[in-house]
């Protein structure tokens, strides 16, 4: 079974209201400092439904986002870039959904769903994840990677 991550990010000309709301609950804690935020959610599919189809066709709407197979949000100088996924233990409902539509239309599939951020902050990689990990997200059901 082949992989492949879709990440799917709202045009520039759109406000991130998700990439807002993680960066006030950052700054709120006070463990960090953000100053810029972006957001997109990630798919992680694996099955015989073609990945690039789902996107397109199900996953995007092309009018407010875009999607990449590969990573949409790199970090540029001075942001980190950090991913959320549910542990492999963890049921990922949100992923049986999205896979059960995939099956319906393209073919069998497996998903796992995400989430990325981009911060521009001058916090390190372990200052942000453990922000992170008090805030975004719960260390006993996510897993949290920062990077440069």
């Amino acid at each position: 079974m082949p992989e492949a991550i879709i990440e799917v990010a709202l045009k520039p000309q759109y406000a991130d209201a998700q990439a807002r709301g993680a960066q006030h609950s950052l700054n709120l804690a006070g463990e960090v400092k953000i100053s810029e935020s972006k957001s997109a959610h990630l798919y992680k599919l694996s099955g015989s439904a073609d990945p690039k189809e789902a996107a397109m066709k199900l996953l995007c709407d092309p009018v407010t986002e875009t999607w990449k197979e590969a990573p949409l949000l790199r970090p540029e100088k001075g942001f980190k870039r950090v991913e959320i996924w549910p542990k492999d233990s963890v049921t990922d409902v949100t992923g049986e959904s999205v896979a059960d539509a995939v099956a319906e239309l393209f073919g069998n599939c497996k998903v796992r769903c995400g989430e990325a951020y981009l911060f521009k902050t001058d916090a390190t990689a372990q200052q942000l994840s453990g922000a992170v990990l008090g805030t975004l997200a719960n260390g006993l059901i996510h897993r949290v990677t920062v990077t440069e």
